[in-house]
C-alpha cells in the first residue's frame, strides 16, 4: 500500500494536471473554432491556385465532416463511460460517485490513458482514507468493467467505424503518437490518420 502510495503521489498529479489543462483548453479551443472557423476556411481558400480549387474544397469538406464525427463519437463515448461508473460507483457506495464518474468521462476522451487517468481520483480515495479501505476493489472493479465495456463495445462502434479505420490501426497510430508527443500525440493521432486517410483516398 506504501508503496501505492509513493506512486500516486509522484505520477498521478502530472497525468491529472494534464489532463486538467487539456479538459479547460478544449472549450476554448471549440469556441474559437465556431466562431472563427468559416473565416478561417475563407482566407484558407483564397490562397488555393484555381486549377487545384475544386479538389482542395472537395477533400477539405470530407476532412471536416470526418473530425467532427469523430468528436461526436468521442462525445458520445464519454458519456457511455462516464454513465456506466456513475451508476456502479453508485451503486458500491463510493463518496462523490458522479463528480468522479464526471472526471472519468472527460479523462476518456484520451485514448487508452484516459481510463488510467479517470479511475486514479476515485482510487486516491480508498488509498489514503483508511475508513473507506473496503471501497478499493469495489472501486477498481467499477471502473475494470467501465473499461472493458468500453474497449470492446463502444470504441470498436462509436470510433473506429466512425473513422473507418481499423481498431488494430488505431492502436498502432496512438502508440506512435504517445511516443512521439505524448499526451498531445495521443489526442491528435485519430484525427490525423482519418484525415491522412481522406487525403489519401483522394490522391489515389
Amino acid at each position: 500500500v506504501n508503496s501505492s502510495k509513493g506512486w500516486a503521489a509522484t505520477h498521478a498529479a502530472k497525468w491529472m494536471g494534464d489532463a486538467l489543462v487539456w479538459a479547460l483548453l478544449a472549450p476554448f479551443v471549440a469556441f474559437v473554432l465556431l466562431k472563427d472557423g468559416r473565416l478561417v476556411l475563407r482566407r484558407y481558400y483564397a490562397l488555393i491556385p484555381n486549377r487545384y480549387f475544386e479538389e482542395t474544397v472537395m477533400v477539405s469538406t470530407k476532412i471536416l465532416e470526418a473530425l467532427a464525427l469523430y468528436v461526436r463519437a468521442k462525445i458520445l463515448e464519454a458519456t457511455v463511460v462516464g454513465v456506466i461508473c456513475g451508476v456502479g460507483l453508485a451503486a458500491v457506495g463510493a463518496p462523490y460517485a458522479w463528480v468522479l464518474a464526471l472526471i472519468a468521462g472527460v479523462t476518456n476522451i484520451i485514448p487508452y490513458l484516459g481510463p488510467v487517468l479517470g479511475a486514479l481520483p476515485a482510487l486516491l480515495i480508498p488509498l489514503f482514507d483508511p475508513s473507506q479501505a473496503d471501497l478499493l476493489w469495489p472501486i477498481l472493479l467499477v471502473f475494470l468493467v467501465a473499461n472493458v465495456i468500453d474497449s470492446f463495445m463502444v470504441f470498436p462502434v462509436f470510433v473506429a467505424q466512425v473513422v473507418d479505420l481499423h481498431p488494430l490501426v488505431l492502436i498502432a497510430v496512438v502508440m506512435v503518437g504517445q511516443s512521439t508527443f505524448g499526451v498531445v500525440g495521443m489526442l491528435l493521432s485519430v484525427p490525423l490518420a482519418a484525415s491522412a486517410k481522406v487525403v489519401g483516398q483522394e490522391l489515389y
